[in-house]
């Protein structure tokens, strides 16, 4: 599993405007993710069909919302065992958002599944903060209202902020990073907007809330069965 496949299955956007937030991912993983977690780079590439994707790749599909990921059977893991994404464009068009252009954008929205499928593809990782807690391994919830841009094929598109490894180590040196965009000031803060998910042996997962910002966003896409938050927690949590 050393590709992210981008598949278009929406009808909102064109698979020329795939290819260009496709691309943009693509830099993001190269150029800031990949060599701040210190890992190798996967390529990013967009494919018309889902079927010409590389085996063993990690297939991201671009869906409408969430009724048509159930019409056209997409969940969290395909019948040999292959774990893949989604990620939703009605949900940010329809509250105003974009194809491109800002965090509130489509682009921001695959920028954070790829990410987080690309750190950790298995949904299996947990970090310890104090003693007994647990913090889920996502990159992106903590900043998830968070973006930048990048520049791909000669456009600016904006992508995801990202938190770093040190966001989840509770002993670090005085002048430490924690995000792309460095404002987190300590592990396990978040921002506006930003949520984790967190277990402390009680027996079910939570969720635990940032900064609240004042935007209504449509929580549907979270809570259902094939989002990356419900895979991970089994569904034992639920965004009000």
């Amino acid at each position: 599993m050393n590709v992210v496949a981008v598949v278009n299955e929406s009808s909102d956007i064109t698979d020329r405007q795939a290819r260009l937030i496709t691309k943009a991912c693509h830099v993001q993983i190269a150029k800031h993710v990949a060599p701040l977690w210190y890992f190798e780079p996967w390529p990013v590439r967009f494919y018309t069909r889902g079927k010409d994707a590389p085996k063993n790749s990690l297939v991201v599909v671009i869906l409408e919302d969430e009724e048509a990921a159930d019409g056209l059977g997409y969940h969290d893991e395909t019948p040999a065992g292959l774990r893949y994404a989604r990620v939703f464009t009605r949900p940010v068009l329809e509250e105003d958002g974009s194809v491109h252009h800002g965090a509130h954008s489509i682009s921001a929205a695959l920028s954070h599944e790829v990410i987080e499928a690309f750190i950790d593809p298995d949904l299996n990782i947990w970090a310890e903060g104090r003693p007994g807690e647990m913090w889920a391994y996502e990159a992106c919830d903590p900043v998830q209202e968070d973006a930048y841009r990048i520049r791909a094929n000669g456009r600016y598109v904006y992508v995801s902020n990202f938190v770093l490894p040190t966001w989840f180590d509770l002993q670090n040196p005085k002048g430490t990073h924690y995000d792309y965009l460095r404002r987190v000031k300590k592990p396990f803060e978040m921002t506006r907007g930003g949520y984790a998910i967190f277990w402390n042996g009680s027996g079910a997962e939570q969720i635990i809330d940032g900064p609240k910002l004042r935007r209504k966003r449509d929580k549907g896409p979270k809570n259902h069965p094939a989002a990356r938050s419900q895979r991970r927690t089994g569904g034992r949590v639920h965004f009000e």
